[in-house]
């Protein structure tokens, strides 16, 4: 079962909408990252690894990228003496619910600490929080999510969680050019390629 490739379009249309989202202000070069995927399809009923695509999505040309495995571990640059993290990967999902309603289901009360945006993004929606802290070693977290309507009740949800150590004040983590960045990414990444070999869906 071939699903149709939403990334040209997608691409098109939040490279539009994106100038919108972002102030001129945050403005900085930028470059692309491609996050492949193959694997399980959440929500499916099957275990086999027979869904694929791949994320696209920018980032801070400062910022340092590692791949590992299906996720992207980002380092922002130093802020004073509050050290950031950021880590990326996406999870297809086949579900009858709405793309509003995947993204409130990720905040629940305890998890969410204060909401700091939510909205609407080429092909779905799109939600950021200051969410529950890490705990080793203790630090601040911000996670952001963007789901992506893929075909029928096909979805994929790309997330970026970043993690603050240290004397980090709320400006930074609430205000700062990495809240910038994980919104770009939630808003403006795509997920291309996609398609899904398995058996009979149970959903």
């Amino acid at each position: 079962m071939k699903i149709r490739s939403l990334q040209g379009a997608i691409v098109v249309a939040c490279g539009i909408a994106f100038g919108a989202l972002v102030p001129a202000a945050h403005a900085s070069p930028l470059r692309w990252l491609t996050l492949p995927y193959h694997g399980v399809l959440v929500g499916s009923g099957n275990l086999e690894e027979d869904f694929s695509g791949a994320a696209h999505f920018q980032i801070p040309a400062t910022w340092r990228a590692v791949k590992k495995g299906r996720f992207y571990n980002l380092t922002p640059p130093v802020v004073g003496r509050c050290w950031i993290k950021v880590q990326v990967n996406n999870a297809p999902t086949l579900t009858k619910a709405t793309t509003a309603a995947q993204v409130a289901a990720t905040f629940p009360e305890g998890f969410r600490i204060v909401e700091l945006a939510r909205g609407s993004r080429a092909h779905g929606s799109w939600g950021i929080d200051e969410t529950a802290p890490h705990v080793h070693p203790p630090g601040r977290r911000v996670y952001a999510i963007g789901v992506i309507h893929l075909s029928g009740h096909f979805y994929v949800r790309l997330r970026a969680v970043a993690t603050f150590v240290g004397e980090c004040s709320d400006d930074v983590v609430r205000n700062g050019p990495t809240l910038t960045a994980l919104r770009r990414i939630v808003t403006g990444g795509s997920f291309g390629g996609a398609s899904f070999r398995g058996h009979k869906l149970t959903k």
